[in-house]
């Protein structure tokens, strides 16, 4: 079987093709639940490459299946008292630092070589920490373990610096990372779609073949540390309310197209919050510019250009932002266009909230020229990363 050409496993497709499930990266692929995200992002020069991609080979061959986290999923939805999956772990590597690695040479991916967040000829790795939180909501006890263990093994060999998260925080007021791809059946909402557009989507949407391998898959990331300017949007809210007339929570509704105190879509839905297109007059309830419409149009055109988000939001003092990242199978398709060609208008409208230059964001029933925008969200650094099978990772400690 091809798992990359089928959609909305069950669970007995997914105990069929165990095998396949448990030599992929899980994080890539699974919802893992946790409230807690820490990416170490490591550094490093090619005097150094040997011993630290012995070090990344270890911690790869014990990152986290996608067989582990299905069936901690599944028995956490069934049981929300079921015990749940450790620590979950994943590795990702630039593109110079993949070259290094034994079957590493075999990939070769314009955007991931030379798009938008491609490496420099430093190489550079990813090690991602999922777990549970301590009483004050910070990364608890085994996740600060794992971590000073990464730190004090890279110590003299690599520059490692640690961002940390919480998934499904509120950046800006609303809650982030609502709408997927539904991937398996367990995760479809109850009853059936009421609208047009039906977010499942199979796994080739975010699994590639593992070059010079059978019946294996990795996927790309591409990581961003967006900083959001809260002065800026607050302005561009103010400018708006004061142009329009309509209130400040109607008018940030706008700019993300949901509500913000429900996250319900401004077009028309059904019994879900993922259940609702732009279609007929929902395409009057939400503007062109808000930020989920401009990311995902939700037409059968745009559906390969889908992404599956993991994002967390970080708090360091005055500053907020996203640490986003997000797995597909072509960044050309995925990260590429939303990014660089969709926030920025090319497709219905410039993003509300990422475009550089955007007109306010605002159903075409507002009458009236309203203000430019202010930039909300500045890029404070990001990467590409290829999170490859786990075998990968076995087979360079076996060189």
């Amino acid at each position: 079987m091809n798992i990359r050409q089928v959609p909305l496993w069950t669970d007995a497709e997914v105990t069929t093709e165990a095998i396949a499930f448990q030599q992929i990266q899980g994080y890539a692929l699974v919802r893992h639940g946790k409230p807690v995200v820490c990416l170490g992002i490591l550094t490093y020069a090619q005097v150094d490459s040997a011993a630290v991609h012995l070090l990344l080979a270890e911690y790869g061959r014990a990152a986290t299946s996608a067989w582990d986290l299905y069936q901690s999923y599944v028995a956490h939805q069934r049981d929300p008292a079921s015990p749940a999956v450790g620590v979950v772990q994943a590795v990702g590597l630039t593109a110079s630092a993949l070259q290094h690695f034994p079957g590493g040479q075999l990939l070769s991916d314009t955007a991931f070589n030379n798009g938008f967040l491609a490496a420099g000829p430093d190489m550079s790795a990813i090690v991602v920490l999922a777990g549970d939180a301590d009483q004050a909501g910070g990364a608890g006890a085994a996740l600060i373990r794992l971590r000073n263990d990464l730190t004090a093994k890279f110590n003299t060999l690599a520059t490692i610096q640690w961002e940390e998260g919480k998934p499904g925080a509120r950046p800006l007021g609303f809650e982030d990372g609502i709408s997927q791809p539904i991937f398996f059946e367990i995760e479809k909402p109850p009853g059936a779609l009421h609208y047009s557009y039906n977010p499942a989507a199979t796994l080739g949407l975010v699994l590639l073949p593992q070059p010079g391998a059978t019946d294996e898959y990795g996927s790309f990331m591409a990581y961003v540390k967006f900083r959001f300017d809260q002065q800026a949007y607050r302005l561009s809210v103010n400018a708006v309310v004061n142009a329009s007339g309509r209130s400040a929570d109607e008018v940030e509704s706008w700019f993300l197209g949901r509500v913000r105190q429900t996250s319900e879509p401004l077009s028309r839905r059904g019994s879900s919050l993922n259940d609702f297109d732009y279609l007929g007059p929902s395409d009057a309830l939400c503007p062109a510019g808000a930020h989920i419409r401009t990311m995902n149009p939700r037409a059968e055109n745009s559906r390969s250009n889908r992404i599956l988000r993991r994002g967390a939001v970080y708090s360091n003092g005055a500053e907020t932002g996203l640490l986003f990242q997000c797995f597909q199978s072509n960044l050309t398709q995925g990260f590429e266009t939303l990014f660089r060609n969709w926030a920025s208008g090319l497709a219905i409208g410039p993003d509300a909230i990422l475009a550089l230059r955007a007109s306010a964001a605002h159903p075409a029933a507002v009458v009236g020229n309203l203000p430019p925008t202010s930039p909300v969200a500045a890029v404070a650094g990001g990467a590409y990363f290829y999170f490859p099978s786990i075998p990968f990772f076995a087979r360079a400690l076996n060189q």
